[in-house]
């Protein structure tokens, strides 16, 4: 289970996404902001947005790469719970509480179940992506953007 108090951006958001559950304050924003530096996410970090989050809450995130409120996931039944950051530790108390009273066998059923669901991604080809993300990362966008990132500026991107 995740506990997300502020924001969950690139890493942060990643763990946030392989947790079964996420109980987050009402002030935490989740993002991926690779495109606004020049980089872009491999398979299967990709693979686990669209799982997690669809389709189009996906391309939202990734293209645009500005961090999303976590009111924003809730309402879209993409987090678990959402609640003032007063309550937030409470509220997570009840969850791994809740959790712990269930029976361990039926949870570990009900998890290998979930995971098998989803688990014929893998086997798609994907090749040609891993190459596209590999040139992002090695492009002289990718430098500029790191540049600019840590000199807190605009980036000026040429498509190279």
């Amino acid at each position: 289970m995740a506990v997300v108090q502020g924001d969950a951006i690139a890493g942060g958001n990643e763990l946030a996404l392989h947790c079964d559950l996420v109980v987050a304050s009402q002030k935490a924003r989740f993002g991926m902001s690779l495109a606004q530096v020049g980089l872009a996410p491999n398979w299967f970090l990709a693979k686990k947005l669209m799982e997690v989050l669809g389709p189009v809450t996906t391309r939202e995130m990734l293209l645009l790469g500005d961090p999303l409120p976590s009111t924003k996931l809730h309402a879209l039944g993409l987090i678990a719970r959402c609640v003032p950051a007063d309550q937030l530790e409470a509220e997570a108390q009840k969850v791994i509480d809740r959790l712990a009273a269930n029976a361990p066998l039926s949870l570990k059923a009900m998890k290998m179940l979930t995971v098998r669901q989803l688990e014929f991604r893998d086997a798609i080809p994907h090749d040609d992506v891993d190459a596209a993300v590999r040139a992002a990362m090695q492009s002289q966008d990718a430098q500029e953007g790191m540049k600019a990132r840590l000199e807190k500026r605009t980036a000026r991107f040429q498509g190279k």
